[in-house]
């Protein structure tokens, strides 16, 4: 039986509000990672939960390798204050604004 339930990386370190509003929902699924996970490590966690759709970075980077152990990704956006500018490495797979 097919499913539209949605698997969704998020940081530990992502605030209570908006894990409870991804949490309320039940088409979403949280696996939540380290802020400061190895890029080994994130790329085994995502080959390991695959298919991931969504991803909310923290320090972690995010390329074509993390697109592909993916499995499906969907969105891909970083936690950031208002004081922190994003910064994303260029990916012909996507573009950050």
């Amino acid at each position: 039986m097919a499913t539209n339930k949605k698997k969704i990386f998020v940081t530990q370190t992502l605030s209570q509000g908006a894990r409870a509003l991804l949490t309320q929902r039940d088409d979403i699924e949280l696996v939540e990672f380290p802020n400061l996970i190895s890029a080994k490590d994130f790329e085994a966690l995502l080959k390991s939960h695959a298919p991931v759709h969504g991803v909310a970075l923290g320090a972690t980077a995010f390329g074509e390798t993390e697109l592909e152990a993916s499995g499906d990704m969907k969105v891909v956006t970083r936690i950031a204050s208002a004081s922190t500018p994003s910064t994303c490495p260029p990916s012909p797979a996507a573009r950050c604004r």
